[in-house]
């Protein structure tokens, strides 16, 4: 699936409809050719349990790390290197100033690609913590679950707010286990009464906005948007061609009407771009990973396999959905972060005794021991 959707990608430059080949030449670089980390990963852990093992600690190393800076951020403050390049351009300061208070981007480029990444580690850490782990090991991905959620507050995007019960419902559905089902209960009670709860905070009140939609001015004018694009796409098999909306639009087509379209969401730049055949494609790309993801949850025997395989599917659904209300996977690092997790995908059942004939030196190896981190 990931082939034909690089092939789709690449054939684009033939479009008839589109109107720059500079544009298409910049933007199929994030869209397609960044997948070719999944080949590249996929190659390198096929027979290489621990390569997958160090993989996982390193981008848990760098989230926790990310976490921890925008908590810095929020408390100490920023850079001036960082205010500096804030303040140079209008619009991304208005991006970042916002209800009387700065939003955190950590390490990323902007608040809501940081945002999103939290709320998806967040999940990861509590599947990871509800595995086969040390009690010291339970305890040090309790304290990165709580750190992540703490800074994606500041970061003000409403997307990774609702990401976070959606990527918990998703997940207690997926491993049905009566304590986590019990656990998840109470936190939905008690976070409905946040919800409720009035509040000046401004923190706060961005929060509750996530989950009243139908009060949200931003969400119903990029459904206004989407119904305006709708005959566009309908008779655009194709799209309009890779960049022909966006940022490279503007650069390159800046009389384009396309290019002064707000695509927001990855699934509407899809259709935009590609037309409505990349958007059934892209649509089921997004279907293909899920459903190996819980395909090999479910054969898989080692815990911690499993529980590993729990972590990745839910990140990947919480993506799917992001990228219903934004350009989720396209940015720096979610894109690498997310092709390493593909590639994890069909490699780690080679290390499962439920999958014979597969590297049996290696799968003995951690199997149901302390946790990933002892691996």
């Amino acid at each position: 699936m990931i082939l034909i959707w690089l092939y789709y990608n690449i054939m684009q430059v033939l479009n008839p409809e589109a109107e720059s080949k500079m544009a298409w030449l910049y933007t199929v670089r994030s869209v397609a050719i960044q997948q070719t980390v999944f080949f590249i990963g996929a190659y390198a852990f096929r027979n290489h349990r621990r390569g997958i093992m160090w993989s996982l600690k390193l981008i848990i190393g760098i989230c926790f790390a990310s976490a921890l800076y925008g908590l810095k951020q929020q408390f100490v403050g920023f850079s001036a290197a960082e205010t500096t390049w804030i303040m140079a351009d209008q619009e991304r300061f208005e991006l970042y100033y916002q209800w009387g208070m700065m939003r955190i981007p950590s390490f990323c480029f902007d608040p809501t690609t940081f945002g999103i990444l939290m709320a998806c580690f967040s999940i990861f850490c509590i599947a990871l913590l509800v595995g086969p782990t040390k009690k010291q090991q339970k305890v040090l991905l309790a304290l990165m679950a709580i750190s992540a959620l703490w800074v994606m507050a500041y970061t003000g995007t409403r997307t990774a707010f609702a990401l976070v019960p959606v990527g918990a419902i998703f997940f207690c559905g997926l491993i049905l286990n009566k304590r986590v089902l019990l656990i998840a209960g109470i936190f939905a009670v008690l976070g409905t009464g946040f919800i409720l709860k009035s509040s000046s905070s401004g923190v706060i009140f961005r929060i509750q906005s996530a989950f009243k939609p139908s009060q949200d001015d931003s969400m119903n004018l990029r459904l206004a948007n989407q119904k305006k694009i709708q005959p566009y796409i309908q008779s655009h098999p194709m799209g309009g061609g890779l960049g022909s909306c966006g940022m490279w639009g503007k650069r390159f087509n800046p009389d384009s009407e396309l290019s002064k379209f707000p695509h927001d969401s990855s699934f509407v730049r899809m259709a935009v771009e590609l037309g409505w055949i990349g958007l059934i494609l892209y649509t089921l790309l997004h279907y293909f990973v899920l459903r190996t993801g819980i395909y090999y949850f479910v054969r898989c025997r080692d815990p911690l396999i499993k529980s590993i395989y729990a972590g990745i599917t839910t990140w990947c659904f919480m993506l799917t959905v992001a990228c219903y209300a934004q350009e989720a996977i396209l940015q720096l690092p979610m894109n690498i972060i997310y092709n390493v997790f593909l590639a994890i995908l069909v490699t780690l059942k080679n290390f499962d005794p439920a999958f014979p004939g597969k590297t049996k030196k290696k799968k003995k190896r951690g199997r149901g021991g302390g946790g990933i981190f002892n691996v």
